[in-house]
């Protein structure tokens, strides 16, 4: 993977700890070119400023707004049902992105391991975490974040895990919506680093999925979009009015 060097205006005497390790990963400008993308820390947040005009910056805020609306109902989400969430469920979310989803079953009780590839994104994230746990330490302690290739990791993992979750980026429609702002954002991140298809491996996340020790794979998908040739049926969908959850379970696991 390769990532442009990112600008880094930071004071370190006000920069916590636990973000280091994070903006350690970043690649040295020495070593790639500039990718116009700028993460400052300001007012105790870790910023992206992207350099193309009309996508602002995006910060990670997990625990208010939409995100902590949903986490205050999180057991009446179809996500926290197709997982088959319950007390101390073991999750894995294979595409953490802005955390979301992670947030939302770990408010309904799953302990979740976040996967994250992209540097940038997963510094974000840790962020978000830092600060979403000020205020709700026992739903961010449920949360473990791993700067990785899901594939990978899931390719040697040998816990029993409850649900393995998938939510590949796929091109947003409302160009004027806040939510679009921010994936296209994250779109053009993603793009100065070749990584145009980050998360669209579809056939190849649901395949480690699927050979993982999970009672489930769940992928999440535009309602009319069909999965990947050759890919099997899911044994059911949850389905709303735009996204729908497909399901594969595996009876040898028992958890």
């Amino acid at each position: 993977m390769t990532v442009g060097a990112i600008e880094l205006k930071l004071d370190l005497h006000t920069l916590p700890a636990s973000l280091r390790p994070w903006l350690d990963a970043l690649p040295a400008a020495a070593e790639t070119p500039a990718s116009g993308f700028v993460l400052r820390f300001l007012e105790d947040r870790l910023r992206l400023q992207s350099p193309e005009p009309g996508l602002g910056e995006l910060e990670i805020d997990l625990g208010r707004g939409q995100a902590g609306y949903r986490g205050a109902r999180a057991r009446n989400e179809r996500l926290v049902r197709a997982c088959g969430v319950r007390a101390g469920s073991l999750i894995v979310d294979a595409t953490g992105g802005l955390g979301t989803d992670a947030w939302l079953l770990a408010s309904a009780g799953a302990r979740v391991t976040v996967c994250e590839q992209h540097p940038v994104v997963a510094a974000l994230l840790a962020d978000g975490l830092r600060r979403a746990g000020v205020a709700h330490p026992e739903i961010a302690g449920r949360i473990e974040l791993l700067g990785v290739d899901s594939r990978l990791a899931l390719s040697r993992w040998d816990q029993p895990l409850t649900a393995i979750y998938m939510d590949p980026m796929y091109p947003p429609r409302r160009k004027r919506a806040l939510g679009d702002r921010r994936l296209r954002l994250l779109s053009a991140l993603f793009a100065q680093g070749g990584m145009e298809g980050r998360g669209d491996d579809v056939a190849g996340l649901l395949a480690a999925a699927r050979a993982a020790p999970a009672a489930r794979a769940v992928l999440k998908r535009p309602q009319r979009q069909p999965l990947p040739a050759g890919t099997p049926d899911p044994d059911y969908s949850l389905e709303g009015r735009s996204t729908r959850f497909d399901v594969w379970r595996r009876a040898d696991i028992g958890v």
